[in-house]
């Protein structure tokens, strides 16, 4: 598959230990793995397409800075 590295959200780290038993199943050479934690909003919860959260172009032409949306000082949408 020649993967080398896995980036992705710290919500999919438990299905890590799983992957990689199916990547030695396979004799697939394993990647590197790296969870970085989710982008929340101001209650906690993930920003997700399902929970029609704005997309992260979309706070930029607001005027949040990549500051503002680390922190999770996100508008409240009505």
């Amino acid at each position: 598959m020649r993967i080398t590295e896995v980036v992705r959200g710290a919500d999919l780290l438990k299905s890590t230990a799983r992957q990689i038993l199916l990547y030695r199943a396979l004799d697939f050479d394993i990647p590197a793995w790296f969870h970085c934690r989710l982008v929340v909003d101001h209650n906690g919860r993930r920003l997700a397409k399902r929970h029609d959260a704005l997309s992260l172009h979309a706070m930029r032409q607001r005027g949040l800075t990549p500051m503002n949306i680390l922190a999770a000082d996100l508008p409240v949408e009505a």
